[in-house]
C-alpha cells in the first residue's frame, strides 16, 4: 500500500480509530509545518478506502481532498503523490466548484490549510456551505466525516463551528 513514515502510521491509525471506535464526525489535525503533512493525509485515505469494516471504509470515489490555497502547485504535488484512485478528487482554490460534494453519501473530505479562504465569503467556505454538507444533521444522516488540517487551526475551528464539538 501506500508508503508511510512511522509517525504518519501512527498518526492515521490514532485518527481512523476517533471515526471508527468513537463515532467522530470531525477530526482536526494540527502539526508542525514540514513534518509530512501530505502524507499522513494519503495515508489516512488508504486507510479509510481500505479498512477492514464493509459499513465502516468509504469508496474511494467519495473522497475528496480539498484546500482553500489558491496554489496549482500544491494539487499538483498530492496529485502526483497520491494513489491514482484519489487523483481525480483533489481540488485546490481554483477547483473547487469542480469538486461535487452535493450528495456525498459516506464521504470523506479532507481539508488541508484549513486557515485558508474560510471566511464566509471566501471560495472554501461557499463552497462547503452550498454543498450543505457542513450541516451536523447532514454528516450524521449522510455518513460523511471531516478532516481539518493545519498548522494553525484552532482560531479557524471556531469560525466553522462555533457550536462546540461535532461527535
Amino acid at each position: 500500500l501506500f508508503p508511510s513514515h512511522d509517525n504518519q502510521a501512527s498518526d492515521s491509525s490514532k485518527i481512523v480509530n476517533e471515526f471508527y471506535k468513537n463515532k467522530r464526525r470531525v477530526v482536526s489535525i494540527v502539526k508542525k509545518t514540514k513534518v509530512g503533512m501530505d502524507g499522513l493525509i494519503l495515508k489516512l485515505v488508504v486507510d479509510m478506502t481500505t479498512h477492514s469494516d464493509d459499513d465502516f471504509v468509504v469508496d474511494p470515489d467519495n473522497v475528496r481532498i480539498i484546500t482553500g490555497m489558491s496554489n496549482i502547485m500544491w494539487e499538483r504535488d498530492m496529485k502526483d503523490k497520491a494513489p491514482s484512485c484519489f487523483r481525480d478528487n483533489i481540488f485546490h482554490h481554483g477547483q473547487l466548484q469542480n469538486t461535487s460534494m452535493s450528495g456525498l453519501r459516506n464521504g470523506l473530505v479532507i481539508v488541508d490549510e484549513i486557515d485558508t479562504g474560510n471566511n464566509e465569503s471566501q471560495v472554501l467556505h461557499t463552497t462547503l456551505r452550498d454543498s450543505g454538507i457542513l450541516d451536523v444533521k447532514h454528516m450524521i444522516e449522510n455518513n460523511n466525516r471531516f478532516i481539518f488540517a493545519s498548522a494553525t487551526i484552532l482560531r479557524e475551528l471556531y469560525q466553522l463551528f462555533p457550536w462546540g464539538e461535532i461527535g
